[in-house]
C-alpha cells in the first residue's frame, strides 16, 4: 500500500479518542490530486440529562454531546501537513491528537513522529530541506508539521 491509500485507510478509521471533556475522532478525508485532506471533528461531552418521553410520561437519561469545532488539514506528498489553527481547536490541540487518532486508527504502524515549525523559520530554508518538493504556492500558511 502507498503512502497515499496508507493515509486515507487511516483517515477514515472510525476509532475515537477521547479526552476529559471532549471526544476527536477523523472526518471526511478524500484524496484531491496528490494532496490528502482531512478534518478532526471536536465534540463537546456532557453529563447525562433527564429527556421526557410524553406517551409514557416517562424519563430516561440520555448524554447529550455537541460539535464543539473542527480542524482541517492537508497532508502534502512530501508528507508535510498544513493546519487551520483556530482559538476552540489549537495547533497544540492538534498535534497531540493527531497523533493519538493516527496510532488507534493505523495497527500497521507503531508510533509516528511529527516535528512541530512553531517559530516563524525562514520557509525557503525549509522548502529547500524537502526531498521531493516540485512546486510551492503559498497563500496564508502559518504553522506546519512534517512527518519523519
Amino acid at each position: 500500500m502507498d503512502f497515499s491509500g496508507l493515509f486515507l485507510k487511516t483517515l477514515s478509521g472510525s476509532r475515537t479518542y477521547t479526552s476529559r471533556s471532549y471526544l476527536y475522532h477523523f472526518a471526511n478525508s478524500k484524496l484531491v490530486d496528490k494532496n490528502i485532506y482531512g478534518e478532526i471533528f471536536k465534540a463537546k461531552l456532557h453529563g447525562l440529562h433527564n429527556e421526557f418521553i410524553p406517551d409514557k410520561l416517562q424519563y430516561r437519561s440520555i448524554q447529550l454531546n455537541e460539535l464543539y469545532d473542527y480542524n482541517r488539514f492537508c497532508i502534502f506528498p512530501d508528507h508535510t501537513i498544513a493546519i487551520c489553527d483556530k482559538s476552540k481547536f489549537t495547533s497544540d490541540d492538534f498535534l497531540k491528537v493527531f497523533q493519538k487518532l493516527f496510532t488507534r486508527n493505523c495497527p500497521e504502524f507503531a508510533q509516528i513522529n511529527l516535528n512541530y515549525r512553531r517559530d516563524d523559520y525562514d520557509i525557503f530554508e525549509i522548502i529547500k530541506g524537502f526531498d521531493k518538493m516540485i512546486d510551492v504556492d503559498i497563500k496564508h500558511l502559518k504553522k506546519s508539521y512534517v512527518f519523519s
